[in-house]
């Protein structure tokens, strides 16, 4: 088969094939336009083909043509946002945004090429787009606070993450905020371990390596959603009754976590705020028993 005479359908089964030394002699013998190039690099970065997407960057394919996506109703889609779905990718990453690909570019439906990485939880190439002045936007705070992503977590705080952005059905953490999230996970946790702890000692379920390793991992988790509201109060987060009926502070008081207790009082949190008609954060922590939190509660002016 000539080389000049190949279909774009041909040449996008060259892409996916991995046939780099086809694409290359295509572009020195001038068989491939520009506009062509620029159409087929969306299948290249889509097949993690990074020498290929190199070979068309360089001979001057545009870094910020666009693609739908009819299955997702999505328009508008460059091969910027299209590579930040696999860590393997990140080269490819790099080469798009050297040669010129705008990171502030947006769908139809606003997502931009770091909200689609973070979604994909790609850490790496979420910081080298904040790095290129990409900002973040949206509920953008609630995925990795939700995976405990504690480094990807700063870093879109000191960007300008929205604090207060509240989950919708199709985000992680419908209709509560990033620290809300952050308070709930760790409640659900602790109970989580009581309930493994217990289980343990009445011997309905033994101490496998799988449970142990289970357990290390949840205390681990843990930790991390404990230094996620640690930045979270630091950067400013409300504190009182963000978006629902239960404060973090009523959350974490009647759970029984101390430090978290601590740690929002701190910051300023109402210890009498109660969640409606339901208890105050003192009667849900006498009524646990938890005696330290209420101590610490009295000692911040709840009545």
């Amino acid at each position: 088969m000539k080389a000049a005479k190949l279909t774009l359908g041909e040449l996008r089964e060259a892409i996916y094939a991995g046939a780099t030394e086809t694409i290359k002699s295509l572009i020195k013998a001038g068989a491939l336009a520009k506009n062509n190039m620029s159409k087929l690099l969306a299948d290249a970065v889509i097949a993690n083909r990074t020498e290929i997407v190199r070979l068309f960057l360089e001979a001057g394919a545009d870094p910020n043509v666009t693609v739908s996506n009819p299955d997702e109703g999505q328009r508008g889609l460059t091969p910027l946002m299209l590579s930040v779905d696999l860590p393997e990718k990140i080269e490819i990453v790099r080469l798009l945004l050297q040669h010129g690909a705008n990171p502030h570019l947006a769908t139809n439906k606003g997502n931009t090429a770091l909200y689609d990485a973070v979604d994909c939880g790609n850490q790496e190439a979420a910081k080298l787009l904040l790095e290129a002045g990409c900002k973040p936007t949206g509920p953008i705070l609630l995925g990795p606070v939700y995976r405990c992503e504690v480094e990807l977590v700063k870093r879109l705080i000191a960007a300008g993450a929205n604090l207060e952005a509240v989950g919708t059905s199709n985000t992680c953490l419908t209709g509560r905020t990033a620290l809300e999230g952050a308070v709930g996970d760790r409640v659900n946790d602790a109970a989580l371990l009581r309930e493994m702890e217990k289980n343990n000692q009445s011997g309905r379920e033994a101490m496998t390596p799988e449970r142990i390793k289970s357990m290390a991992w949840i205390k681990t988790k843990s930790l991390a959603s404990l230094e996620i509201i640690r930045e979270l109060v630091k950067a400013g987060a409300r504190l009182d009754f963000p978006s629902s009926l239960n404060s973090p502070l009523y959350c974490a008081a009647q759970s029984g976590d101390l430090a978290v207790v601590q740690l929002l009082l701190q910051a300023g949190a109402n210890p009498n705020a109660a969640p409606g008609s339901y208890y105050t954060p003192l009667q849900a922590a006498t009524r646990g028993g938890f005696i330290e939190i209420a101590g610490a509660l009295k000692a911040a002016g709840a009545k």
